[in-house]
């Protein structure tokens, strides 16, 4: 799935779909698996190094140092297809930058990554999508375990994280305690970003609301009362074929959209995202 430039976003089956291209997001989900191998020690597979700066060199060409924003989707010929990326691509990239800064132990690795993602974190400053808020957030929590003085990255955390809580204060109702009107994709990262921070800031509030979120989440007979058949915590999520599936609060439209279980995804070209970050979010401790 990995060649010169990074790595490709889909496949047909086992099979690289070079006609999609590549895209940021998926880069710097590559990014940080490659670094989360390093834990594995001795068992690290071979080129784990070398796929790391591949895929941080395709952070680096994703940035526009003009407009201090990356862009997402690169087309197999290697041309941008817009000017910008979204909020959420450029939140997951600074979480993949915060992972290498955190948790690599290559100096090369963190002295690359350390100026972009200086470079980066203003623009995510100003966010207003709670799920690039999380990603990015979950990026400098990772900075921050490894570098807990820096003052800018702690004032940057700390405003995403309040914005965040004022996502979810401004949303949450009787049955719907969650951020946003809808759920759609990596929804544990939201809960897992809030509760992080919490911890961090001694923000007991924070705290409560994220552990709130997800115990919602998870709650798969508050699902079934929306006509659901999503229970997360086994980690079912339902698709439609066009990639638009949704579970939307009572305030919507629709509450449930969608055909195929979690395990069929690689039928539809979709990526497992709620598996692990509700696996990883179930780790966090609670109080």
């Amino acid at each position: 799935m990995t060649d010169h430039t990074g790595i490709v976003e889909h496949a047909v089956f086992t099979v690289p779909n070079y006609p999609e291209g590549y895209s940021t997001d998926d880069n710097a989900r590559a990014l940080i698996v490659t670094i989360l191998l390093e834990e594995l020690g001795g068992s690290i597979p071979a080129g784990s190094s070398d796929l790391a700066a591949r895929y941080l060199a395709f952070l680096w060409l994703a940035f526009d140092p003009i407009t201090k924003r990356f862009r997402n989707c690169l087309s197999y010929e290697r041309q941008w297809q817009e000017r910008e990326g979204s909020e959420d691509s450029h939140g997951r990239a600074l979480w993949g930058l915060g992972t290498v800064l955190g948790q690599s132990k290559d100096a090369g690795l963190r002295g690359a990554a350390g100026r972009l993602f200086e470079l980066a974190i203003p623009a995510a400053v100003e966010f207003k999508s709670p799920r690039a808020c999380a990603f990015a957030l979950l990026g400098l929590h990772e900075y921050l375990d490894s570098f807990p003085g820096d003052r800018a990255a702690l004032g940057a955390a700390d405003e995403l994280a309040n914005r965040l809580l004022s996502s979810y204060l401004a949303v949450h109702s009787t049955g719907w305690n969650w951020f946003e009107h809808g759920l759609a994709y990596s929804n544990a990262r939201l809960p897992q970003a809030l509760i992080r921070a919490g911890m961090r800031g001694g923000n007991d509030e924070m705290i409560s609301a994220g552990l709130a979120a997800l115990d919602w989440l998870g709650d798969d007979s508050a699902l079934r009362n929306k006509r659901s058949f999503c229970a997360y915590r086994v980690t079912w999520l339902l698709f439609e074929d066009n990639g638009k599936g949704a579970l939307r609060s009572t305030a919507g439209r629709s509450l449930c959209r969608g055909v195929g279980l979690l395990a069929g995804l690689s039928r539809y070209g979709k990526k497992p995202l709620e598996k692990r970050g509700v696996v990883c979010l179930q780790l966090v401790p609670r109080r």
